[in-house]
């Protein structure tokens, strides 16, 4: 076990290292940012003045100089520069924008994990059921629905019409709600097919029908005995989705006014800021690869045979 967990180990940190230099290249080839921020403050800005700013944004030394800079601060201070545009610590921003993504993520996980995991589990039970087809069909809503149509519908309907609810910024949970459905709606349909087709195959197994011939109660084999099998795709998908809601979505940040780390990405992107955008993509795969390794390890911890692969 501890060598597969050091193997995992050494794959996150190979995959991460990866990320900083498709990263750090990427934001070098969208233009110069040194003449994005003087088109801000003057018409038509000599080449001296371009240099000028370029040399105090540290953007006239070579390429790799300035990416072994950048992975110096990060490995020594976790420090991924200064922002262009108000000078502040990228790594500050973010923590001062995480709380809030945290907020949204986390009741957007709420109801993807309570609405969308019982509603599979029932729709294989009730199987061809009008249940499971209409389970089916909102799975289908949620997989094709735009974030940005949905978001901007709700707007629409329960902020501009009926004025049940805020649409606009931080606030109480009126103010999550909205947000949160959004973000969620996807995740449930993802959470009621993986829950259905693990359960399906769950109860054609053969323990469960040894468990049906024994007599048991059809209630304690369906919950005790299937439900808690079915449920191990479902604690995977659960991990991923953690790091992609902890990352933020730019379209219902953007939509709903909410300060949070996408719509901070979008700044960074918007601005050619790219410290920020380093800053926001790094933290988004960090967080990713982090709840990866999580879930390969609980892995390796629950089927030993994973381990030797």
């Amino acid at each position: 076990m501890q060598r597969y967990i050091l193997r995992k180990l050494f794959e996150a940190i190979t995959t991460m290292l990866g990320l900083t230099l498709i990263v750090f290249s990427a934001v070098h080839v969208t233009g110069d940012p040194a003449d994005f921020l003087l088109q801000g403050i003057i018409e038509v800005a000599s080449d001296d003045t371009i240099e000028e700013m370029r040399r105090r944004m540290g953007l006239d030394r070579p390429f790799i100089v300035q990416y072994g800079v950048f992975m110096k601060r990060l490995f020594t201070s976790f420090d991924f520069g200064e922002s262009f545009t108000n000078r502040r610590s990228g790594r500050e921003l973010i923590l001062e924008r995480l709380p809030f993504t945290l907020q949204l993520a986390g009741a957007a996980l709420v109801l993807s994990v309570a609405i969308g995991a019982p509603l599979g589990i029932i729709s294989a039970v009730k199987r061809d059921s009008i249940f499971d087809r209409v389970g089916k069909a909102f799975a289908i809503f949620g997989f094709a629905v735009p974030q940005f149509w949905l978001a901007i519908m709700l707007v629409l309907l329960f902020g501009a019409k009926l004025k049940w609810l805020p649409t606009n910024g931080p606030g109480g949970l009126d103010h999550m709600l909205l947000p949160a459905i959004v973000l969620a709606v996807g995740p449930i349909a993802v959470m009621m097919r993986l829950g259905r087709s693990g359960m399906l195959e769950i109860l054609d197994s053969e323990f469960i029908k040894f468990a049906r011939a024994k007599g048991l109660n059809e209630r304690l084999v369906l919950w005790k005995h299937a439900a808690r099998n079915a449920m191990i795709p479902l604690l995977t998908f659960a991990g991923i989705l953690i790091a992609a809601l902890l990352n933020g979505s730019v379209v219902v940040e953007q939509v709903f006014a909410w300060p949070g780390v996408g719509r901070l990405m979008l700044e960074g992107v918007l601005q050619r800021n790219m410290p920020l955008v380093q800053a926001t993509v790094l933290a988004s795969g960090f967080f990713f690869i982090c709840m990866a390794l999580i879930v390969d390890v609980l892995y390796g911890l629950v089927d030993p045979r994973i381990r030797v692969r």
